[in-house]
């Protein structure tokens, strides 16, 4: 399953909270259009605001490697892992998303999996708390779908139903 793949569409939901009130934004995101920036090819990642999305905006790139490790880089030439399915309970990741304030360590608590409609086949779920910073939330990573459990969510544009 990947992740870093054009005919992939994801929508990025964004939570603020500031005392009684919620801020909530959506955006919409794709990645199309290859290029290659030193030794590695990209895709890129472009964003829109809109319901239909109509304006798109360049926000990064993303490539996948061999062995499905994700990374993303932004338009100041940033770039981190983001995504990682090759762990065990027990292993800690350093998360480096260049388009969040600055990187952090998780945990992997449990690796299960979950079954997935319509596709009826399992996925891999990772569950991950942070490590020293209460800022951040646990959240689980379901391999080719998602990552839950935090205020900015990426998620491919369709319609699961876990079991």
């Amino acid at each position: 399953l990947q992740i870093v793949d054009e005919a992939n569409q994801w929508t990025r939901l964004e939570y603020i909270f500031m005392g009684p009130m919620q801020f909530k934004w959506s955006y919409y995101i794709k990645m199309e259009g290859d290029t290659v920036i030193g030794p590695n090819t990209y895709l890129r990642i472009w964003e829109s605001p809109n319901d239909p999305p109509v304006n798109w905006n360049l926000q990064g790139f993303a490539r996948e490697d061999e062995a499905h490790y994700v990374y993303f880089r932004d338009l100041w030439e940033h770039e981190g892992l983001v995504y990682r399915f090759d762990v065990n309970p027990g292993d800690t990741l350093t998360i480096a998303n260049p388009f969040h304030y600055m990187p952090f360590t998780v945990e992997v608590i449990n690796v299960d999996s979950v079954y997935i409609e319509p596709e009826n086949e399992y996925r891999k779920r990772i569950s991950l708390e942070p490590t020293g910073y209460p800022q951040y939330y646990e959240e689980e990573w379901i391999e080719g779908i998602r990552k839950k459990k935090q205020r900015k969510i990426w998620r491919l544009k369709r319609n699961y139903k876990l079991k």
